[in-house]
């Protein structure tokens, strides 16, 4: 009776070590053919992200939008970018603040909200490229808002730039 007891149980061991095997390989493999797919998602992502900011950072002004014109769909977020340019031999802070006001009547340009970073920092002799988030409310009627972005550097210089948004809804 011992003898089939020990049978049993290198039987057992083996099929467990094979077993153990097997799913190392194929959480190996697995994990190499998800970080190779994620990875390529990443780097086009990525790609695209840095021509856009390589085109915006070739522009001569020192406040400079990458759209003047942006179409929104209600309850969308769009991502872009702005260009704080630093020509001076010192540190200059940004400060950004916005106004609004409709072109068209049915629209409510509040609930269109414009997200960017306060007091930028812009090193001298260089630039900043940060992100500028535009989100129209789902429940935003179609329509046309006027936005001013006001940039207003350490020594109160102030850039006025007029961004359009277009709220269409092609549901």
């Amino acid at each position: 009776m011992k003898k089939a007891t020990v049978y049993i149980t290198t039987e057992t061991i083996v099929l467990i070590i094979i077993a153990i095997v097997f799913l190392g390989i194929f959480l190996t493999f697995g994990r190499y053919m998800y970080s190779k797919m994620g990875g390529d998602i990443k780097d086009a992502f990525d790609t695209i992200t840095n021509q856009r900011i390589d085109r915006l950072k070739m522009s001569e002004k020192t406040f400079d939008l990458e759209f003047q014109t942006v179409s929104i769909q209600p309850g969308e977020r769009r991502i872009f970018f702005m260009l704080l340019k630093n020509e001076d031999s010192k540190v200059v802070a940004w400060n950004i603040n916005h106004t609004y006001s409709n072109i068209s009547k049915d629209i409510d340009c509040s609930k269109i909200s414009f997200d960017y970073k306060e007091g930028i920092t812009v090193l001298p002799r260089s630039n900043r490229v940060p992100p500028l988030v535009i989100e129209a409310d789902p429940k935003l009627y179609e329509g046309t808002c006027l936005f001013e972005l006001l940039a207003k550097d350490s020594d109160n210089n102030t850039k006025m730039l007029e961004v359009v948004v277009d709220v269409t809804d092609t549901k």
